[in-house]
């Protein structure tokens, strides 16, 4: 019997390749104390610290940081898009 290839595509789409994939960076940053920017699920552009565990919003328009949470832990409330 042989084995179909393995699809590149198909396993970098899987929730569970997604989640190591992002534990691993968290993991990376913290070591580093080095920041993650990404746009969160709701489309915010955040800065997140992993060692601090603070999670920042950004915004061009005016230029500004809000702290939006510490260790989970809600600071503010997230700007309007």
């Amino acid at each position: 019997m042989s084995q179909q290839p393995l699809n590149l595509n198909d396993l970098l789409d899987t929730p569970e390749f997604q989640a190591r994939f992002q534990q691993l960076i968290r993991d990376e940053a913290r070591e580093h104390h080095a920041a993650i920017t990404y746009r969160n699920e709701a489309g915010l552009l955040v800065k997140e610290y992993p060692a601090t565990g603070e999670i920042y919003a950004l915004t061009f328009n005016p230029r500004t940081l809000t702290l939006l949470s510490v260790h989970g832990v809600p600071v503010a409330q997230p700007p309007a898009l």
